[in-house]
């Protein structure tokens, strides 16, 4: 999985060193909405419509204090267009709006989805992984992940690890042999053929393991993933992921993605090696 995720790093970078981001609200901004529940006297309408105005003109969260009224907070969308100036080639639309993350262009589209509002910094700094999982919609589904024979026939190799496995060598032998690795879906139907007659004794646990073997993240869903992260840097919305760090160097994506500014990747860089 480590090399995988080191290739498809090596060719999206490559892929991005010409990128420019652009952030800019999405033209469709809302206002909050608001429910009176009760009468107000007049000092309170005009409390209220004064802290409606000043959420409006500053950007900023509305919060209304008192029983009278019920707020519905309207996030607003903001967008952020990462491409190589003068054409669309790798080109990546990112749109926030409140708890979701469409992402659309030249890598496929893709939808995420968080139970809070989002922010830009909070999203670079996510993990490959937890990213992939917030993934509601994709070419390849929930999670955006694609199938690679290779991983799944090393992953069953390390599985039957006399040591550290799980797994008969037999069983393992059988499957390296025998298994249809060509999809996920034909490795899935083998599976479960030879399941059904009790040709492998596997619980639950044991055929979910096996059954996604070799999944691996999308090439194209690790591109949204690193080209947000390289997006966010360039417009200065994300910090040092290092705890009490208090540097004033600009942040750099590192290896895996890791967020550092320059003094603290290379600290980083030294305790690796």
């Amino acid at each position: 999985m480590e090399k995988h995720q080191a290739q498809l790093e090596e060719q999206w970078r490559d892929s991005f060193k010409d990128h420019v981001a652009e952030k800019t609200l999405g033209g469709c901004e809302a206002p909050p909405m608001f429910i009176v529940k009760e009468e107000l006297s007049k000092a309170e309408l005009e409390g209220f419509q004064k802290t409606l105005r000043d959420s409006l003109k500053h950007n900023t969260p509305l919060i209304v204090s008192g029983g009278g009224i019920e707020v519905i907070q309207t996030a607003p969308v903001e967008v952020i267009r990462w491409r190589k100036p003068g054409t669309n080639v790798y080109a990546i639309t990112f749109i926030k709006y409140g708890r979701c993350l469409m992402v659309l262009g030249d890598c496929f589209a893709a939808t995420y989805q968080w139970s809070e509002n989002l922010t830009w910094a909070f999203l670079a700094g996510c993990g490959l992984h937890y990213f992939l999982e917030k993934c509601e919609s994709s070419p390849h589904g929930r999670g955006f992940k694609s199938w690679d024979a290779d991983v799944a026939k090393r992953y069953i190799g390390n599985a039957a690890d006399p040591e550290f496995g799980w797994l008969s060598r037999d069983i393992a032998d059988m499957m390296l042999q025998e298994g249809d690795f060509h999809s996920e879906q034909e490795w899935q139907a083998y599976l479960h053929r030879v399941w059904e007659l009790d040709e492998i004794e596997l619980d639950s646990d044991g055929m979910g393991d096996l059954s996604g073997a070799g999944e691996v993240p999308d090439s194209c869903a690790y591109g949204h993933w690193l080209g947000l992260k390289l997006a966010a840097i360039q417009l200065g919305l994300v910090e040092c992921m290092k705890k009490d760090c208090t540097n004033d160097a600009q942040v750099v994506s590192g290896k895996y993605g890791h967020l550092y500014c320059g003094s603290c990747a290379t600290e980083e860089a030294k305790d690796d090696a």
